[in-house]
């Protein structure tokens, strides 16, 4: 007979082996279906980010071609079609990006008549977050990120120089 000292130490040793393997492929599994929903997040998260800057920029157009940025016309046109855009957005955006796209909206609900730089600071503040949440550099890009819009301005620079109380 066999003493029992023989045979329990690669039981054991055996046992611990498989114990370590069933681990690691849980956890990898777990990982790699954390890694399936973070990829598959950022895609509607792009698409979505995508939707909101065409809206700025459908916004800026709209001013340019019909002047009517004074009476809030197109402010008012693009806070409505913000709407659909923040019930999409709220269960994928962080809390900063939550809080920088309230900021936008409540300076829209009190201010009147609109202040240009204020609102060029708060969407550049906005659009800045979603570059960050998307991974991307913003390095350049100004405090607030206002140097997003360089392209849709003659004068951008008299307006970024311009002080906001």
């Amino acid at each position: 007979m066999v003493p029992i000292e023989s045979w329990i130490i690669p039981i054991i040793i055996a046992s611990i082996g498989l114990i370590g393997g069933v681990i690691g492929y849980l956890l990898r599994y777990f990982l790699d279906k954390k890694k399936e929903l973070f990829s598959e997040n950022r895609k509607i998260t792009r698409e979505l980010y995508q939707e909101f800057v065409n809206k700025v920029i459908e916004l800026f157009k709209s001013v340019k071609k019909t002047k009517e940025y004074d009476d809030g016309v197109a402010i008012n046109q693009m806070v409505e079609g913000i709407y659909e855009f923040y019930k999409k957005y709220l269960l994928y955006a962080s809390p900063k990006l939550v809080k920088a796209f309230g900021d936008f909206m409540q300076f829209n609900y009190r201010q009147t008549p609109k202040d240009p730089i204020e609102i060029m600071r708060l969407l550049g503040r906005v659009i800045k977050t979603m570059r960050s949440e998307l991974g991307l550099s913003n390095k350049g890009l100004g405090k607030d990120g206002e140097e997003v819009f360089r392209a849709q301005f003659k004068d951008f620079d008299k307006l970024s120089s311009t002080k906001v109380n």
